[in-house]
């Protein structure tokens, strides 16, 4: 053993370095060798582990008979042994450490019965590379077997009021005897129990284990509280050496593992057939799967698709909805609302409906209350999906399970929603936030605050412009407010001052359907000027009309 001795003897008695004050160190501390019992110095140091030293030759019998003596004295002294299990070692039968793992836990490693890669390879030699995710998925989730556990006895303490030291007894001397339980205790240092005592114990029906101290750890040593447990309570150095009826005990258990794993390795072969006839139909429904969008992707499907269901885009009821809500024209749509998007057949309808839903729900209809500016392609697709009615190709919506390895380009209502935004940001409603890259499911857009009162039966492209930070929605003039002001523009023009003084002149009405921005501030058109403003000096509850400041201070 490389390690320094911790022990010496004092007054017949071992003593552990750790009992020596510093006011002994060196030949103070009158201490000799347990083996040739010549002097010890004691190391008390700084930098070293404190040990004993011989004071002029070295013994190298030292340490092993000082742990010994050492082991012995501690059973004697403390009256109390943890015994262990007789159970043989689980190594004895066993080398395989999954094997040996359901014997000792509650259940299998899932692992265990995953496809190994020679069985993909000599199954699915052609197509391994491109079934190596689907593989990886499935060994991902492979069903755990649950088994009982092998409980065999379990270890236990003894407690004593006497133990004897090296007695002879009847022709026979253990290092340690316990006549309460008539068992002999073997310390095992450099030498283990030979034969020859073993069938001596046997002949007196002595029950004896063994407690093997020979790969002690070094910091078990250095320490006496910490090799006062070692030796007394952890069970994994003690082995029984003889116990009446233990070999046929230990026979049974070995009967029932090796009937225990060969009911589990049957078991095994038929979960592996199983999950392989699984594999190969799951195999065969993807690529059906992809069959089928394949063809979904061909440009004169799509085309198909779009002529069809726009000759039934004015008859849907939702359409008749939006199209009237907003005063739209289903022959005369602004281009952001009818722009072709890359696989947009993943959403069974004309593209105008489905464009102009989204816009109502998520710009248009969001500038007119107090909600956040922050926009998730996420937020669009989970609302698409739960909470409308639009009709969804759901071979499309879920391909994740096919790209790479059966489709060669993602296909996605994720992907359709994240191009359709980038086409709002083109025209100012909407700006892709930074950082918003990878994945387009998780792109960020932020909605802009747009001052420009347009009208969608006029304006049919909007260009970028500037934005006011107060201005939280965009008017929508109705047909009625269209067709009042044609009617205005044929009566002859009233001057500048005519139209100040009739809005002074008139009373103030109760506000109604007032169009107010984040802030709460009253926005209106001027009577004078038309200006749509927050900036007025006088507000009218009818028809949401000012008298502005500008026009107000004019003479």
């Amino acid at each position: 053993m490389n390690i320094k001795n911790p022990f010496g003897l004092r007054d017949n008695k071992i003593i552990h370095i750790n009992d020596i004050p510093s006011n002994e160190r060196g030949l103070r501390a009158n201490c000799t060798c347990p083996s040739c019992h010549k002097p010890l110095l004691a190391v008390l140091g700084n930098k070293q582990v404190h040990h004993f030293r011989h004071y002029k030759e070295d013994c190298s019998a030292a340490l092993e008979s000082a742990l010994h003596l050492f082991a012995k004295q501690v059973i004697k002294k403390h009256k109390k042994l943890m015994l262990p299990p007789k159970s043989i070692n689980i190594n004895e039968i066993i080398n395989n450490p999954l094997k040996k793992s359901a014997i000792t836990s509650e259940s299998y490693s899932s692992n265990f019965f995953c496809f190994k890669e020679e069985q993909i390879l000599n199954n699915f030699k052609e197509e391994f590379f491109e079934i190596k995710k689907l593989y990886k998925t499935y060994s991902d989730n492979q069903i755990s077997i649950e088994t009982p556990k092998l409980v065999i006895d379990n270890k236990k303490a003894i407690y004593f009021n006497r133990a004897d030291l090296e007695k002879s007894f009847n022709n026979f001397i253990p290092d340690v005897f316990i006549q309460k339980f008539n068992l002999a205790v073997e310390i095992k240092v450099t030498h283990e129990v030979d034969d020859i005592k073993i069938k001596k114990l046997g002949k007196k029906n002595v029950l004896a284990i063994e407690v093997d101290l020979s790969d002690t750890p070094e910091e078990v040593y250095s320490d006496k509280i910490k090799l006062k447990n070692y030796i007394l309570n952890n069970t994994d150095i003690k082995t029984w050496i003889y116990y009446p009826g233990l070999k046929e005990i230990r026979t049974a258990y070995k009967k029932r593992i090796n009937n225990f794993i060969k009911d589990q390795e049957n078991l095994i072969q038929k979960l592996e057939e199983k999950k392989k006839r699984e594999f190969e139909k799951e195999l065969k429904n993807r690529k059906l799967k992809a069959k089928v969008i394949k063809k979904y992707l061909k440009e004169n499907v799509q085309e198909t698709q779009r002529t069809k269901w726009a000759k039934q885009l004015k008859n849907n009821q939702k359409w008749i909805e939006l199209s009237k809500e907003l005063n739209l024209d289903a022959d005369d749509m602004p281009k952001y609302l009818n722009r072709k998007i890359k696989n947009e057949n993943i959403i069974k309808c004309d593209r105008r409906l489905w464009q102009t839903l989204i816009f109502r729900i998520f710009i248009f209809k969001s500038l007119n209350r107090k909600s956040s500016s922050k926009l998730q392609v996420k937020h669009i697709v989970d609302y698409v999906k739960k909470k409308t009615t639009l009709p969804l190709n759901k071979d499309m919506v879920y391909t994740k399970d096919l790209y790479p390895y059966f489709l060669d380009e993602k296909v996605g209502l994720d992907l359709v929603i994240a191009e359709f935004m980038l086409n709002l940001e083109e025209y100012g409603f909407v700006k892709k936030q930074a950082g918003s890259n990878g994945t387009p499911y998780y792109w960020w857009f932020e909605r802009l605050k747009d001052d420009l009162d347009y009208n969608f039966t006029k304006v049919k492209t909007i260009k970028k412009h500037y934005y006011d930070s107060n201005f939280s929605k965009a008017k929508i003039i109705s047909k009625n407010n269209a067709k009042s002001k044609k009617a205005n523009k044929s009566k002859p023009e009233k001057s500048f001052e005519v139209l100040r003084k009739e809005a002074f002149a008139e009373k103030k009405k109760p506000e109604t359907n007032i169009w107010r921005d984040s802030k709460g501030n009253r926005w209106g058109n001027c009577r004078v000027c038309n200006k749509f403003t927050k900036d007025w000096i006088y507000f009218y509850g009818k028809d949401n009309t000012c008298l502005c400041y500008e026009c107000n201070d004019k003479k």
